[in-house]
């Protein structure tokens, strides 16, 4: 992924809105603000993000909430925002261990355009890897595990967050030619 800050970036997958550097983010801050890790000054600002007072998150397929833990690990402060697994077992850990504030049981159902849904500063998803496995068939899309990274998109373009992490395998990258 490059920089969200631009329509032709990362497309706009929220239904309600099509945001671009003109208009604002709900929290009042310019659309074109959301850098990646991977562009140009995106790991100054991942760093900024973390030697900065409390951090809001959010995590979609968050298995063992390990972003959270290693903030925490960290000494810093984290307003646990919202976290989403469809895994019942993850559920129950996640609920019983940590300060998770809503709890989404589906990426792929919730509107991530809906002003109910949180937004953060720190968005991490490690969505399904097996579509783009180089072990496995990759079928990326066509396989419905594939289509959970739309959901994870739709937040990205939907709420903006200052940062974003995105777990998955290297295949990913070179999946359908690198138009994955």
């Amino acid at each position: 992924l490059t920089s969200a800050g631009s329509d032709s970036d990362v497309p706009s997958v929220c239904p309600s809105a099509e945001l671009t550097g003109d208009e604002s983010c709900e929290d009042g801050r310019s659309a074109d603000h959301v850098p990646s890790l991977f562009g140009t000054g995106g790991s100054d600002i991942f760093r900024g993000l973390l030697s900065g007072g409390r951090i809001r998150l959010g995590s979609d397929c968050c298995g063992l909430c390990t972003f959270y833990v290693a903030l925490q690990a960290q000494g810093r402060e984290v307003d646990f925002r919202f976290a989403c697994d469809s895994n019942l077992a993850v559920k129950r850990m996640a609920l019983e261990r940590y300060p998770i504030q809503v709890w989404y049981d589906d990426v792929m159902t919730r509107d991530s355009s809906a002003a109910t849904v949180p937004a953060v500063d720190l968005y991490t998803a490690g969505f399904p890897c097996q579509p783009f496995s180089t072990s496995g068939k990759r079928l990326g899309m066509a396989d419905h595990r594939g289509t959970v990274f739309d959901g994870c998109a739709q937040y990205i373009s939907c709420k903006r967050p200052t940062c974003f992490v995105l777990e998955n395998v290297r295949g990913l990258l070179s999946h359908a030619g690198g138009a994955t």
